[in-house]
């Protein structure tokens, strides 16, 4: 039996431990993976080398935590009062020395390695790094191979995504020819399929007009793809959506240079459901009916052309609105949309290549509920986020563009004010 002395003790250090968890509770702590960023940066800042009391200030100044944050006290072990925050900044540091980011060899130093620097210029194989929470989501930079299988199986409702599309320039944002796309998209598709939850969908916006080097001839890589993501990958396709963005010029060379072919307009979303027994996913059309439109004149009933015979008040009933089709009519070249503005206003370049809200949006509503996770591997702008965010879905955004993830975080303005990152649930 403990002795009295020992009781007492441990009576002591449960205090403290209620202590310091009511403490923890009462502020919002930014995780670990959140700040190695701005730890590496003040590292970075500090000549490359710094002791652990020097970089405490800068972090928070970097990360932009609130005072109320900066200045959280809990009581530990032995009675000591130590600073919340400033444990968890040691905590990230653990969490980039364990990556090969800093090196704490040198007691009381904390110095960034050549592959820290690395990292601070671009996003590096093995590395995955948390850029900012907000209250549902979290966007990370990394190459998206090495981020996805970091994400739990089974926990994706959706994935939404949009890859560089297989082109023979390649663009800022990427850009290969077909036959190296369709090997690293079939493997993508492998590492994202056990990702899905059962009846779990996954949605890719891909580009039609894909032409053949030198001759106005359209490459088949996406029926290609497609017949590949049954045949090796085992996904159902569930359906084919289109996007007409009105304002899209098409090719330069073959349409408005040498006039030999017309605009192209129209670029496909194509729908997979992972394999299932019994073939079920979570589709429900519901969430985003529309409005009837008034009729023009009086349905008449009758036998139609086709040989379809309509009763009388077939279309009468009222199923709380219309089912839209699979065509969504939307532009994405407007100069003067929030995204844009609040690029320009923080002197940061907008992402050349972003899809409307609304695509995400129909694909959420449709295959999700409150509180399921989307992912998006190929963030960008962050569009498929800040939908999810505004739908109370969680989500992942993976983008290896720090320059891209830095103007994503404009669409969110806790994060772009600076008024302190919450948690993700």
């Amino acid at each position: 039996m403990p002795s009295a002395e020992a009781l007492k003790a441990r009576q002591k250090r449960l205090a403290a431990g209620r202590e310091q968890q009511r403490a923890e509770q009462a502020v919002t702590l930014p995780s670990q993976g959140q700040l190695m960023l701005p730890l590496l940066r003040c590292l970075d800042s500090a000549g490359g080398e710094a002791a652990p009391a020097d970089l405490y200030d800068p972090v928070a100044a970097e990360a932009q935590i609130d005072a109320t944050v900066r200045d959280a006290m809990a009581v530990f072990a032995h009675g000591r009062v130590h600073s919340l925050f400033e444990r968890q900044v040691r905590h990230a540091q653990q969490l980039a020395k364990m990556k090969g980011l800093i090196d704490a060899r040198s007691r009381g130093r904390w110095t960034l390695t050549d592959r820290g620097q690395g990292v601070l210029e671009n996003a590096r194989p093995g590395v995955v790094l948390t850029i900012f929470e907000t209250r549902f989501g979290l966007a990370v930079w990394g190459h998206v191979e090495e981020a996805a299988a970091l994400i739990e199986r089974g926990s994706v409702a959706t994935i939404y995504t949009s890859p560089p599309y297989p082109i023979l320039k390649a663009k800022e944002y990427g850009g290969m020819e077909a036959a190296s796309w369709l090997a690293w998209s079939l493997d993508l598709a492998d590492l994202w399929k056990p990702l899905l939850a059962p009846g779990g969908s996954l949605f890719m916006n891909l580009g039609a007009e894909v032409y053949r080097r030198g001759v106005p001839y359209q490459s088949t890589y996406l029926e290609r793809f497609v017949v590949a993501m049954e045949d090796r990958c085992g996904y159902q396709l569930a359906q084919r959506w289109h996007w007409d963005n009105p304002t899209k010029l098409g090719s330069i060379e073959w349409v408005s240079v040498r006039r030999r072919r017309l605009r192209q307009t129209v670029e496909p979303v194509y729908w997979w459901v992972n394999d299932v027994a019994g073939m079920q996913d979570r589709a429900d059309n519901r969430p985003v009916l529309q409005p009837y439109k008034t009729a023009q004149r009086p349905y008449r009933a009758g036998r139609r052309p086709s040989g379809i015979d309509i009763g009388a008040g077939a279309f009468d009933r009222d199923n709380g609105g219309a089912i839209p089709s699979t065509l969504l009519s939307a532009a994405n070249s407007a100069s003067n949309d929030p995204y844009r503005r609040a690029c320009r206003g923080a002197g940061l370049k907008a992402h050349p290549a972003i899809f409307p809200a609304s695509l995400p949006e129909r694909a959420i509503l449709m295959t999700t509920q409150p509180g399921d996770l989307v992912v998006d591997p190929f963030f960008g702008s962050g569009t498929v986020g800040e939908v999810a965010e505004r739908l109370g879905r969680r989500w992942i955004g993976i983008e290896r563009s720090k320059a891209y993830l830095d103007t994503a975080a404009l669409r969110f303005p806790a994060i772009a004010g600076g008024e302190g990152i919450p948690s993700c649930p």
